[in-house]
Formats: structure tokens, sequence, C-alpha cells
């Protein structure tokens, strides 16, 4: 439960960050600003890397957390590996 709750929040991070550079690249362009051009292709780009770095710190989560749903259990002779 608390790991959908992580995610959550960086899903939240994430967007809030790709909005704020495409509501920046807007004012910008229609200010006629001359950096509009590199803040459009730092738009584009991070559109790519933000959820990429988001799916990375929920992996990283997950594998710090301990996934203890796929370990088999010895105790309950569930381990059939030869």
């Amino acid at each position: 439960m608390k790991q959908k709750r992580v995610k959550q929040i960086l899903a939240i991070i994430g967007l809030v960050i790709i909005a704020g550079l495409y509501i920046t690249t807007l004012v910008l362009a229609l200010i006629g600003s001359e950096s509009t051009k590199q803040l459009f292709l730092v738009s584009i780009i991070c559109t790519i890397v933000v959820p990429l770095i988001i799916y990375i710190f929920s992996w990283a989560f997950k594998l710090a957390k301990g996934n203890t749903e796929n370990i088999p259990d010895e105790e309950s002779g569930n381990d059939h590996q030869e």
C-alpha cells in the first residue's frame, strides 16, 4: 500500500515538472523570448527523461523495500528448485 502512495506522489511531481516546463515555454513563446527554442527542446527531452527517472526511483524503492511476495518460503516446501 505504501509503495502505491510513493508512486502516486512521484507521478504528481513529474506531472507538475513537465506541465511547468510547457507552460513556461508557452509564455516565453508568446512574449517572444529568444530562448524559446532551447526551452522547447528541454521540454521535449524532459517529457522522456522525467518519467524514466520516476520509473527508476520507483524501481529502486521496490528493491530497497524488498519484494517478499516473489521469494519462495523455505519452511512451507514451496521451493521446488533442484
